[in-house]
């Protein structure tokens, strides 16, 4: 079995000493300096867009991405404060390191629980969403969480059950490993439960069309098309007057103008129906961002189950003791990785696969481009 200390709380290495909570090892530093080079850009890029353009400061979703965002940035402070130990091994940087471990991963994977609701509240009740989940909704839901992550967390050092030293604790790796654990699950049932319901209504909308007659439903879905359509392009090209714009805004906008002076003149008083058809017709980008995020809660999925597993093996292999869990604990830090790796790529999922961010990266690039040309 492994060494404890007296209290049989700390853990020891074989030959009696404090088993240390960093581990120096060449493969790992390289590894995570590569995934922090990228990760940490992918995400502040993703962050930026969200902050600086207003469009997506009106839409709950966007909200809730960009608090999933900033815990795959927090992922990477224990790994910058290992760099700083790494470079300068002092006892309160590996102090520091205790102090945050485990907490990035629990706040995203809450998060990412408060966006999986979101998502399902929208295909649910889109009427009820559009009414009572609001911004400032879901930024007091991100922060309460945040706060209740922390709370939960480290609440052995906030009460002062235990100092915080560089030593690992088995009593707090067992409070942060099954609280992790629990989030993952609930968020691996709700992610399954987001797609059902979203392939649900995906094969209902393909099987019911509107009538030719159905006026009402066509001056819904082509307003709603043309508002998105209109926001997507003009809130990124205006620089200053109308000669910096390009043709596609320019096709864009007279598509739109078109669009708009034909529906105007079909509506009559089949306008309430369409306010009734809302309450049971998904928005396009609802339904986008909707099908982005099941993609970025399956990679986590399938990032993070290895660590669970080898969580789960130790944890049970203390509770039996019929062997020594060093054996399996070796690789935990290894196995860690997985989910570094997931930060790097996670933003990568929504910028190819959304539409809305894929459209203002391009335009992005394409300005770039041009100006580097001229």
């Amino acid at each position: 079995m492994d060494h404890f200390n007296q209290t049989g709380n700390i853990l020891l290495t074989e030959d009696g000493k404090v088993q240390h909570p960093i581990n120096v090892d060449l493969f790992l530093i390289v590894t995570k300096c590569i995934t922090s080079v990228i990760g940490i850009p992918l995400n502040l890029l993703v962050a930026i867009i969200i902050i600086r353009l207003r469009r997506f400061h009106s839409k709950p979703r966007h909200i809730f991405l960009l608090g999933i965002i900033f815990s795959d940035l927090f992922i990477y402070v224990p790994v910058l404060i290992e760099f700083v130990y790494w470079n300068s091994p002092v006892n309160y940087v590996c102090e520091a390191y205790v102090a945050v471990v485990g907490l990035p991963y629990s706040i995203l994977l809450l998060n990412m629980l408060l966006a999986l609701s979101d998502r399902y509240i929208a295909i649910k009740n889109p009427l009820w969403h559009r009414k009572r989940v609001t911004v400032r909704f879901a930024v007091i839901c991100l922060l309460l969480s945040s706060a209740s992550s922390v709370f939960i967390m480290k609440f052995v050092y906030i009460f002062g059950f235990a100092p915080i030293r560089c030593e690992i604790w088995f009593d707090h790796g067992r409070v942060v490993g099954l609280t992790t654990v629990l989030l993952f699950v609930l968020c691996t049932i709700a992610n399954f439960i987001v797609y059902r319901q979203t392939k649900t209504l995906l094969q209902k909308s393909r099987t019911v069309k509107p009538e030719i007659n159905d006026i009402g439903l066509r001056t819904f879905i082509q307003n709603q098309e043309t508002t998105d359509v209109e926001s997507q392009a003009a809130s990124q090209i205006y620089v200053g007057n109308n000669t910096n714009r390009t043709p596609a805004l320019i096709e864009v906008q007279t598509i739109g103008n078109k669009t708009r002076n034909a529906t105007d003149s079909n509506v009559d008083t089949s306008a309430s129906m369409a306010i009734h058809v809302d309450s049971k017709t998904l928005h396009k980008m609802e339904m986008e961002a909707t099908r982005t995020l099941i993609t970025s809660v399956t990679s986590l999925f399938a990032m993070a189950l290895p660590p669970v597993l080898l969580f789960l093996t130790v944890y049970f292999c203390r509770l039996i003791g019929t062997f020594q869990c060093s054996r399996v604990s070796w690789v935990a830090p290894y196995f860690k990785i997985f989910c570094l790796i997931h930060s790097s790529i996670n933003p990568l999922i929504w910028l190819l696969r959304n539409d809305e961010f894929r459209l203002v990266l391009t335009l992005k690039i394409d300005r770039t481009s041009r100006n580097w040309i001229i």
